[in-house]
């Protein structure tokens, strides 16, 4: 059942001969249903006893990144009920909490499966489902494109919302290489706030000299992820380091997109906080002295769907 296709896809061709294999896209005699499926080799598959106790097999697909990759899930669907969509959930250590802006009425919760759970609501009438160890949930009459994109944009009910913006300028220490826009002039139009951009070059001997520390009050231990309104001038002026609290020299890249001549707001790494005050360093990577790249503003958030906007960041 897991690797013998139908006979649909393999017609009256030896499709696991080599060269025959590599045709495939160019078949005529394929639906594209079945040439999906015969250039989809690496299709995951879940095995489970359904409501009669019987064994059923089914194709699952991974919703990425659920919670600040905090859940693992996937959706599928079943034969039996065309109209349904199933997500195959659980948490990767403890547990959490999924609120899903649905009465719960409209959602089905099992563990396992065909064996209900309660659910709560939560106070503006989303459901809010207890995720630990494995379960199913059922969204009946809802498609899988719906189901993906609530379920990936989903937010924790123990989680209070935070998004802050903090200027580039009001950075709390740097190492001498970084100059305000506002003293030099050099500030491309269209900055919301007063600008940062380095004074050296982006090169190697610069990296460990040329960095600029913000101070940020985190109010609850989380998964944040920081963003920033970057523009570059080329290839030459693209992109910073940034360093996890606690990991100076743990560079992650922040920028590096090949569009040049614009501002963008630009996605860094998930960091996980404590609660408190912490450090977030930016670092040289690729730079022209004062031409780029400029830094203007920076974005924490605990909202795993949110991508900053310049009239929210004008605030």
């Amino acid at each position: 059942m897991l690797r013998t296709l139908g006979p649909e896809c393999y017609r009256d061709c030896d499709a696991c001969e080599h060269h025959i294999f590599n045709n495939v896209r160019n078949e005529p005699g394929l639906s594209d249903a079945a040439r999906k499926k015969l250039l989809t080799p690496d299709q995951e598959h879940h095995l489970f006893r359904n409501e009669k106790g019987e064994y059923e097999l089914v194709e699952i697909h991974e919703i990425p990144n659920v919670l600040f990759d905090t859940l693992t899930a996937y959706w599928f669907t079943r034969e039996s009920r065309p109209d349904d969509t199933y997500v195959l959930a659980w948490a990767k250590a403890g547990s959490t909490d999924l609120r899903l802006p649905l009465p719960k009425e409209k959602v089905i919760a099992m563990r396992p499966f065909g064996t209900k759970q309660e659910l709560k609501s939560g106070k503006n009438g989303d459901c809010v489902v207890d995720v630990g160890r494995r379960m199913y949930l059922v969204f009946s009459g809802m498609k899988p494109d719906a189901v993906r994109k609530m379920i990936g944009e989903s937010t924790s009910k123990k989680t209070k919302k935070l998004t802050r913006f903090i200027p580039a300028s009001a950075f709390k220490s740097h190492s001498g290489h970084f100059v305000k826009t506002s003293e030099t002039k050099t500030a491309p139009e269209g900055a919301i706030a007063d600008c940062v951009v380095p004074t050296v070059d982006g090169t190697f001997e610069a990296w460990e000299k040329c960095h600029i520390d913000y101070k940020i009050k985190v109010p609850q231990a989380g998964l944040y992820r920081i963003w920033a309104r970057i523009w570059c001038r080329d290839e030459a002026s693209n992109s910073f380091f940034t360093s996890l609290p606690g990991s100076p020299h743990e560079k992650r890249i922040f920028g590096n997109q090949k569009i040049w001549k614009k501002w963008l707001w630009q996605p860094g790494p998930v960091l996980n906080l404590r609660e408190g005050e912490t450090t977030i360093r930016f670092w040289v990577r690729d730079a022209v002295p004062k031409q780029g790249p400029f830094l203007d503003v920076i974005c924490l958030t605990n909202l795993p769907s949110y991508v900053p906007n310049d009239e929210d960041a004008k605030k």
